[in-house]
């Protein structure tokens, strides 16, 4: 199949090897076509040429191939391409024929406070009455697994090959960025399936080659970037510190260093801790009943701050509450005397709002305490029993939070 007009191959089992520049098309709908878990391998001599595939099932081009790009694989038949974070090209089956619906890329989000990936459906030929009716179920594997459900939502909206194509969103903490997603839109009885991860998107972004089509925005591209960071950091920090295994069957899929950020430096440390101190806590009414006081942060899909009180004796009570986003919290004593108060649901751009705890303790004194999440990194690296690890983690997350800031403040929103 080398030249010419080219022609067709129906593989009906075992692999096959592509080298050269051949040319795999007409003969519809035998172009290449896969069977399940059939592989094509790619020769080292692989240089060009036009191969069109085809597959009723999700298949994989794994072996040998290399380039940022799917080149010179060609998407028919109602199946889609995709470069994976591997860096291997996988089919996705459609499972609805040329002129149904199919996914049509990935986003990341932002959006209601919480960090996720959008992924979108092209509708083909159903009408926005059919897509009421639609829903998106996403499996993370892994050990946070979980099942979600998304269902239309005509605001989430992107634009690919001119066509406006539905975003489902799928929430997911900071360690699960690599998890592969299974995806499954369903609209009546039409179904198609596909595998998708954070990391796949972001390392197709920075080989632009992500889909839908996005116009150049620097402050998207620093977003990111501090995205993949955070990500490829924090693993190692949130799964020393909880015990969780890395890479490993049953815990959580291993993120990459997809943009070669190494270790930071001692000037990067220095910068950031001087940054951060502006954001320090201010104890401007604090009594005697109190003997310490100490934050920490939860991260996740949203983040957390939990401020800890250690009382002057074991008698001594503590009423304080903080309001955020119309939720007042109140602090709650522990089973070892010190009182706790946890303020969730704080997106990654807010870590700089300040957050007032007051009310009293002991004997009614009274307890007047400003905190701004993002002040934690302050403590943390100014801590000297602070490891590598905390403080790659501590610095990845200043500048997600950072970038996360401009983008959001200059485009009005997500």
């Amino acid at each position: 199949t080398t030249g010419g007009n080219g022609g067709g191959i129906y593989q009906a089992s075992g692999s096959i090897t592509v080298s050269g520049a051949p040319v795999i098309k007409e003969n519809k709908p035998n172009n290449l076509y896969l069977k399940e878990e059939q592989v094509v391998t790619c020769g080292s001599s692989l240089s060009g040429g036009e191969i069109y595939v085809d597959s009723e099932v999700s298949a994989a081009i794994t072996s040998g191939f290399t380039g940022s790009t799917t080149k010179p694989f060609h998407e028919d038949g109602g199946c889609k391409l995709s470069l994976q974070e591997d860096g291997q090209v996988y089919l996705e089956k459609s499972g609805s024929g040329p002129d149904g619906p199919e996914f049509a890329g990935l986003s990341l989000t932002l959006d209601h406070g919480k960090f996720g990936l959008n992924i979108f459906v092209d509708p083909g030929k159903l009408t926005s009455e059919d897509l009421d009716s639609s829903q998106v179920t996403f499996t993370v594997p892994g050990r946070g697994k979980n099942v979600q459900e998304d269902t239309f939502d005509f605001s989430c909206t992107a634009t690919k090959d001119g066509k406006t194509v539905y975003g489902y969103t799928c929430h997911l903490s900071s360690v699960q960025m690599a998890e592969k997603i299974h995806t499954t839109f369903t609209c009546g009885d039409i179904s198609i399936e596909g595998d998708f991860s954070v990391a796949d998107y972001i390392s197709m972004y920075k080989e632009k080659t992500a889909s839908p089509e996005l116009p150049d925005n620097n402050y998207r591209d620093q977003l990111i970037k501090s995205v993949s960071d955070y990500g490829y950091f924090i693993q190692p920090y949130l799964s020393a510190e909880n015990k969780w295994s890395i890479g490993e069957e049953g815990g959580y899929a291993r993120m990459k260093n997809i943009y070669g950020t190494e270790s930071y430096s001692q000037k990067y440390l220095d910068d950031v801790k001087k940054a951060c101190s502006d954001y320090q806590a201010v104890k401007n009414k604090v009594g005697n009943s109190i003997q310490g006081i100490s934050m920490r942060l939860e991260l996740d899909s949203s983040n957390a701050a939990i401020v800890t009180f250690t009382m002057a004796n074991e008698t001594a009570k503590l009423a304080v509450t903080c309001g955020y986003a119309g939720t007042t919290y109140k602090a709650y004593k522990k089973a070892d005397g010190k009182y706790v108060i946890r303020i969730p649901g704080i997106p990654i751009q807010d870590m700089d709002q300040e957050l007032t705890i007051s009310g009293t303790s002991g004997d009614g004194e009274e307890v007047d305490i400003r905190i701004k999440p993002i002040g934690y990194i302050y403590y943390a690296l100014n801590n000297p029993n602070s490891n590598e690890q905390k403080k790659n983690a501590m610095v990845s997350l200043y500048f997600y939070w950072l970038f996360a800031r401009n983008y959001v403040g200059r485009q009005g929103g997500n």
